[in-house]
């Protein structure tokens, strides 16, 4: 499926569950409840935010599609205005080592 048909998908659905970083990052930037079914991600795009890591724990998954089905998931709201861009940042980073050097 191409990455415009995938979207629409995902921003008619309530919540996902995947085992894909990308998915991760995707629903973050939508808003969207995401249960990632892994130990650990090497992504932090909206854990603790709209993603919660499975760490294949029945508890963890069973609470997050009860609370995903009943609109109660991990907190939706976040702003993505309020972070740096990532030129900013990479800008910022490399005008820090040309002042230490």
């Amino acid at each position: 499926m191409d990455y415009v048909r995938f979207t629409q998908l995902l921003q008619g659905a309530r919540f996902i569950v995947t085992d894909g970083g990308s998915n991760q990052e995707e629903c973050y930037y939508l808003n969207l409840p995401c249960l990632v079914m892994r130990k650990a991600t090497e992504r932090n795009e909206g854990i603790g935010l709209n993603a919660v890591l499975a760490n294949y724990d029945e508890g963890v998954i069973e609470t997050f599609v009860k609370d995903a089905l009943s609109n109660k998931a991990v907190s939706r709201s976040h702003s993505l205005e309020s972070k740096a861009s990532p030129s900013d940042r990479i800008a910022e980073h490399l005008a820090s080592l040309l002042h230490n050097a």
